[in-house]
């Protein structure tokens, strides 16, 4: 394939000329100055040509001009794709001149977004076309037809006339039509008045697929005389957004249809019928024909009455049909002719959905009064959804037989009956004594024998109250595998005790949202007798939710007739009023129950309930068990309240959340009863586990929340190797727990890999490191430990109450974040802290009395010598107490270090020159008033050039780093810095000196709060390198920058500009502007626009915000406009724009307004247009501003929200600017 993009300077005598002539597929984007292909490009007709693709231009105004052309064109061109061709008018200019031979291998046309486009074919041409098999046509605007006949220059879609008949004819090889998105068209090659696609001249021999999508012209797809034999092969039609469109087969049509294997209408508003069938239209058929549907399908046709206008017996038969579906259709109220019903023996799978007045699938047929039966051999799929007047299958009577019937979904179908017995009369008596009809039920469930029946979907059917009848065909409904029963209110219980026997084969059962179901399984002692054998279900997943009145999952112990063993997942949720789960046969049969969840069962006081009469030890084993979740359990107890033993050798993941009253561990030694005060035995209270027998050998994840009477998480005796997987392990909200790891667990956390602890009041110690425990472990073990999480443990007064040096290492920490512990003096022992090699993160937050990070060791009185070579973030805020980073002698390196934030720590020195080596004479200790030598506090670092040599984030209180380093910090060390944050008081403003930021050679973004800079000038060339500037909180702030000041030249780089709440900033930004993309302005109260209006031009000078796509307006009380000057203003990248609290803003601007992409307007947070560019012109914003403030805000009430601006510049003084940013 050649690709070409050709420009007026292509020139014939070029070397690429003999390539074109040779070629056999080439693919053209032309640029300017191409306005014909054939002409300009190939004077010779591309002779050798099979594929022509051309795209992409805006120029071309035909691909053939014929005018003073003798050759014959395109001899061998197979395939012709034009697309995007804005100003193609024709494809063939002079086609009168159309040598014969051009296209005569034409096979497959495609023409797409050709706007000026209006035919394709002339009539003269047709003869070229006689090997067409294929045309697609799409988006095309102004197309009005598809074969139209010029005269002079108009075109005469209205004039083809009797002796050009001949011609039209020349589509005999046409197999595949597509029109989509052609809003013009008006037909095919008819009479621009008729709006139908095929007129009577319209022969398509060998035609078998039709597409017609967003034709809204077109009210009939064919006229009522075709030519014989014509459209007689179509097999597939798919129609859809043609709203005018009325039928789609009328009577004539019926006898061409006999090939037709695929019907697909959609989105027609005005369809009212598809197959028109007309008495009087019988007897032109002489033989009853079969059509070859196989897939008809209607949606969203919202007046469609009849699918079938009348019974189509004596014309067509449709037996072939294999999938029917319809849905939305909300006039639909019956679906099949009773002759169609009947004939329907392939019918696979039938769905209706939404159809609002559906009241019968199969019309009653007028005059028969025997009964009718209805057999579906082949159907397995039915489908009945949203259909709230649906009342029966058929209104008279009759049978219906389903034997192939697989799967069956009927949801909210409020008025149908779904089962009766067939005792039901098809009549009943009335007052007067007459006998009228009775409803009959979709099934008469004595008769209807659902052999095959595998999967039943039943929701919002609140009239029902049983599932199944209670006499049932033998072996009916026995191959089951799934239920899904749900928002049946009335539903009262699921599995009656005749359906026991018929469950071997369930495989998974979903009940949910069923407000009267009292019961799943109603097991009753009279039913054993029935079943020979004990039978075994398949059920493998049981989820039951929302059953507020559920008493029971098993009315009574199921064992003599039914097992359970195949459960794998049971999940349990708000079932308000179910006491226990399990029966204990059923419990002590789950050797394959893998998840076990239970959650919102405020009632369940235990898992298992207890059997009468059992005094020996019960044994529950559940070898396969991985995940167990109990939650939001308020009176959970125990597991089961008889004598018992539990194991749980596979269980991998343990939740226990919010159940108040269980013991979850206790020791063997409880006895099972205590003497009360009679003495008399009574039973006490089991745990869910007996630790020393329970062993947890692959237990790894483990979360507990909300047990407030936990008072420890372990036993002190465990059973050796039990826990020893553990790799997360999160607790919250256990208000009694006192530790969390006991000395005798410390060798079991080799494995630990995540601790999350939060929200535990009493918390003292989170590892307990004991002297005496050093011996029981041979040798040091180190842990996995990588996440260490403590939030809110207002006692915890240690993380590691010891060093844990000759136990446990904890070199794999790699996050670390501590907050609101605030009894906590000090986080890391001196071993863990040196051991960090792997730590990328640590955050400590709100602990208020935390004085040191690293605790003092005592005794070591050496240079300690802290390494930190991964750690990239440290976070040290509100820590009021810190004084240093280790009490002792030290050094700290921080290689790796790129984002240091420190934040109100009021006591400690953050930084401190270096300007004397260690071993020239800097000393750790000070002499007092008496003479002694104390030690002096050390600061966080030691400030040399390579002390942070990766540091790009920092962000300081400034006020306390300005006192401790006189404000010599500078920018040489931190050469790296990209992001810079200084905060001042709220209280007063502070000058930052420009000697601070020299050297930031790198620096994008700046932060600033609080703060003002002194020394004009200074700044240039840090803030030409910005990228993104935030200003917060500097209320006198006048003016940001003056047109052709410095530093204004230098802020014109910046991509993110935000300001808040600059009290007398009154303008933002110079009428010529950089490359910024996005602007967030909020809070400036007396700001009265964006752009300032000094020196104004003339109305049609510009100004452009070429890049800015995001622009955000809020709480600006006094803006009036985005520019009060009359100057056309551009947005060309806009995309987003969010105006909130601006009372004052009736127009975003004065001048001509242009933002062609915008695509989303937000006024007071109300969305205008979400992405729908298309349908936002520019010059709605204007107007949606002036309505939304005419409908919003009365002017009267104006003054509530705007403050007074007439004394503001008295007020504030001087304006100020960037290259003088004193807020004084």
């Amino acid at each position: 394939m050649v690709k070409l993009e050709l420009d007026r300077r292509f020139q014939a005598e070029d070397g690429i000329i003999i390539l074109l002539k040779r070629c056999e597929y080439l693919d053209l984007a032309p640029k300017e100055g191409l306005k014909n292909i054939l002409y300009e490009v190939d004077k010779e007709g591309f002779p050798q040509l099979k594929h022509l693709y051309v795209r992409n231009s805006t120029e071309i105004q035909y691909i053939i001009n014929l005018v003073g052309f003798q050759h014959i064109v395109f001899p061998l061109l197979e395939f012709l794709s034009l697309d995007n061709m804005t100003n193609l008018e024709k494809i063939c200019h002079g086609h009168d001149q159309l040598a014969m031979g051009s296209f005569r291998s034409l096979k497959k046309l495609e023409v797409s977004n050709c706007d000026e486009l209006k035919f394709v074919f002339s009539l003269t041409m047709l003869g070229c076309f006689s090997q067409l098999q294929e045309i697609v046509i799409k988006n095309c605007k102004v197309m009005s037809a598809i074969v139209a006949k010029e005269r002079k220059h108009e075109i005469q879609v209205n004039d083809i006339t009797d002796d050009v008949k001949t011609n039209i004819a020349d589509f005999s090889q046409l197999r595949s039509l597509d029109l989509q998105n052609l809003p013009n068209l008006m037909g095919f090659y008819s009479d621009v008045d008729s709006q139908l696609l095929f007129s009577e001249k319209a022969a398509f021999f060998n035609l078998e697929t039709i597409f017609i999508n967003g034709t809204n012209n077109l009210k009939m797809l064919w006229h009522n005389q075709l030519v014989s034999d014509s459209i007689c092969k179509i097999k597939e039609l798919h129609v859809g957004n043609c709203k005018n469109l009325m039928n789609v087969f009328p009577p004539n049509m019926l006898r061409r249809l006999q090939n037709l294997e695929e019907l697909n209408i959609m989105d027609c508003n005005s369809v009212e019928e598809v197959f028109e069938v007309r008495g009087e239209n019988v007897d032109e058929i002489c033989d009853k024909g079969s059509t070859q549907l196989r897939h008809l399908t209607l949606n969203n046709l919202p007046k469609l009455k009849h699918v079938w206008t009348s019974d189509p017996e004596a014309i067509l038969t449709f037996q072939n049909l294999l999938k029917v579906k319809v849905s939305r259709c909300n006039t639909l109220k019956s679906l099949f002719p009773v002759s169609v019903a009947k004939s329907l023996e392939h019918l696979e799978s039938l769905c209706i959905n939404d159809c609002g007045l559906l009241e019968e699938i199969v019309a009653l047929e007028e005059g028969l009064e025997t009964m009718t039966k209805f057999v579906f051999p082949q159907i397995t799929s039915l489908t009945l959804q949203s259909l709230p007047e649906l009342k029966c299958f058929y209104p008279g009577k009759h049978t219906s037989e389903w034997p192939s019937l697989k799967s069956l979904t009927i949801s909210k179908c409020d008025k149908v009956k779904i089962v009766a017995s067939n005792e039901l009369s098809f009549t009943e008596t009335d007052e007067l004594g007459d006998h009228v009809p009775v409803q009959q039920p979709l099934f008469l469930i004595e008769k209807v024998a659902f052999f095959n029946l595998e999967t039943i979907f039943i929701n919002g059917i609140n009239n029902l109250k049983m599932l199944w009848h209670n006499q049932l065909v033998s072996d009916s409904i026995c191959k089951i595998k799934e239920l899904h029963v749900g928002s049946c209110k009335n539903l009262m219980n699921v599995f009656p005790p005749n359906m026991l026997r018929r469950l071997q084969n369930l495989e998974k059962l979903n009940i949910m949202d069923c407000d009267s179901v009292e019961e799943v399984f109603e097991v009753k002692g009279e039913n054993v007798d029935e079943i020979c054998d004990k039978g075994s279900t398949q059920l493998r997943d049981l989820t039951l939710f929302n059953l507020p009145k559920l008493k029971h999952v098993w009315t009574s112990d199921p064992e003599a007739i039914l097992t359970f063993q195949n459960l794998c997942e049971v999940d349990v949720s708000s079932c308000k009023t179910l006491k226990s789960l399990f029966p204990v046969s059923v419990a002590k049969s789950l050797e394959h129950l893998w998840s076990l969840c239970i959650n919102h069962c405020r009632l369940l006081e235990e898992i298992v309930a207890l059997e009468e009469g059992l005094e020996t030890m019960t044994k529950f084993v559940f070898p396969r068990m991985n995940y167990l979740n109990l939650q939001s359990l308020p009176e959970l107890k125990c597991f089961y309240p008889g004598k018992h033993t539990s194991e749980w050798p596979s269980l991998i993941s343990l939740t226990i959340s919010k159940c108040d009253k269980v013991k979850i561990v206790a020791s063997n030694e409880l006895s099972f009863t205590e003497t009360d005060e009679l003495g008399d035995h009574v039973p006490v209270q089991q745990a869910l586990f007996l630790i020393e027998k329970v062993a947890f050998f692959n237990l790894e994840t483990i979360f507990i929340n909300g047990t407030n009477n936990l008072k420890m998480l372990w036993h002190n005796q465990l059973v050796s190797d039990s826990i020893c997987k553990i790799k997360e392990l999160h607790v919250g909200s256990c208000k009694n727990l006192m530790n969390v790891f006991p000395p005798n667990m410390l060798r079991r956390l080799q494995n630990l890999e995540k601790l999350k602890i939060k929200d535990c009041d009493s918390v003292e110690e989170v590892f307990e490191v004991r002297g005496e425990n050093v011996d029981e472990i041979c040798d040091k073990g180190s842990t996995q430990l990588r996440r260490l999480t403590l939030s809110n443990l207002p006692k915890l007064k240690h993380v590691w109450t010891s060093d844990p040096e000759a136990i446990l290492t904890f070199q794999n920490l790699l996050n670390v974040k501590v907050s609101r512990c605030n009894t906590l003096k000090s986080l890391f022992p001196v071993s863990v802290a040196k051991s960090l090699e792997h730590l990328e993160s640590l955050c400590i937050n709100d602990c208020g009395l935390l004085e040191e990070i690293v605790a003092l060791e005592e005794g070591l009185e050496t240079m300690t010598k802290f390494v930190f070579p991964q750690i990239t973030s440290l976070t040290l805020q509100s820590l009021p107490e810190l004084k240093c980073f280790y009490p002792g002698k030290h050094t700290s390196e921080w290689p790796s270090l790129k984002s240091l934030t420190i934040s109100k720590c009021d006591k400690v020195k953050i930084v401190a020159l270096n300007e004397l080596s260690f071993s020239n004479e800097l000393s750790f200790t000070e002499t007092d008033e008496l003479g002694d030598h104390v030690p002096v506090q050390q600061p966080l670092f030691l400030i040399e050039k390579d002390t942070f040599p990766n540091l790009k984030s920092l962000e300081l209180d400034w006020d306390d780093t300005k006192n401790q380093t006189n404000g010599q910090l500078f920018g040489e060390f931190f050469c790296k810095l990209e992001v810079l944050r200084l905060y001042g008081k709220d209280d007063k403003l502070i000058a930052v000196p420009s000697v601070f930021v020299e050297g930031f050679r790198y620096l994008k973004s700046l932060s600033v709060s609080n703060l003002f800079f002194d020394n004009e000038g200074q700044y240039a060339g840090m803030f030409e390198r910005l990228t993104e500037l935030n200003l917060y909180k500097i209320p006198k702030l006048m003016l940001l920058w003056k047109e052709n000041s410095k530093q204004g030249r230098a802020l014109q780089n910046l991509e993110n500009l935000t300001v808040s709440e600059c009290g007398r900033l009154k303008n933002l930004v110079p009428q010529k502007f950089g490359p910024t993309q996005r602007i967030v302005l909020s809070g400036c109260k007396r700001m009265r626009e964006i752009v300032t209006n000094e020196g104004e031009g003339e109305a049609g000078d510009e100004i452009c915000f070429n890049q800015l796509k995001d622009l955000y307006l809020y709480d600006l009380p006094s803006l009036r406009s985005f520019h009060l000057g009359n100057r056309t203003i551009k947005f060309p990248s806009l995309e987003d724009l969010d105006v909130s609290g601006c009372p004052e803003m009736k127009i975003f601007s004065n001048g001509v307004l242009s933002m062609p992409k915008l695509e989303r307007v937000g006024l007071d947070e109300n969305e205008l247009w979400p992405n729908k560019r298309e349908l936002l012109p520019e010059e709605d914003v204007n107007s949606a501003i002036k309505r939304f403030w005419e409908e919003n805000y009365d002017p009267c009430v104006q003054q509530l929200f705007t403050e007074k601006t007439d004394a503001s510049t008295s007020e504030a003084g001087e304006e100020i600017g960037v290259d003088n940013l004193r807020m004084t």
